[in-house]
């Protein structure tokens, strides 16, 4: 079976806009990719309030075994509409970032999503 490849950035914006830009509650979406970065399964691992939502690294990390992944993408959106990463936004992303760097399965990056907007969250 064909995946899509989610290297081409305007294809994968269009794509997060559809899955959670107006989520009316808080969600954070992995995208499960192969080595070639085509996508294995996108879920979403958990949905919160309108301002925020849990990043628990064991859950997240294990679908990505079950699933044969070799990295991942995380996104979440801002009902808030305010696309820029908040300080708790930038820890988790570098705690996960090395949890996922020691477990062989990296976090390649991580966006925030609002209506017409896609974001990065610093990952260095």
């Amino acid at each position: 079976m064909r995946r899509p490849v989610l290297a081409n950035r305007e294809a994968l914006f269009n794509f997060l806009q559809q899955e959670i830009a107006f989520a009316p509650q808080e969600c954070l979406l992995a995208l499960f990719v192969d080595s070639r970065c085509g996508l294995i399964r996108s879920e979403i691992i958990s949905a919160g309030t309108v301002s925020s939502t849990s990043a628990d690294p064991f859950p997240l990390f294990q679908r990505g075994k079950e699933l044969g992944a070799a990295a991942l993408f995380l996104v979440h959106n801002h009902p808030s509409r305010d696309p820029r990463p908040s300080r708790p936004d930038i820890l988790v992303t570098h705690r996960l970032k090395r949890i996922g760097h020691d477990l062989e399965m990296p976090l390649l990056d991580h966006f925030i999503v609002t209506p017409g907007e896609v974001n990065p969250v610093p990952i260095e």
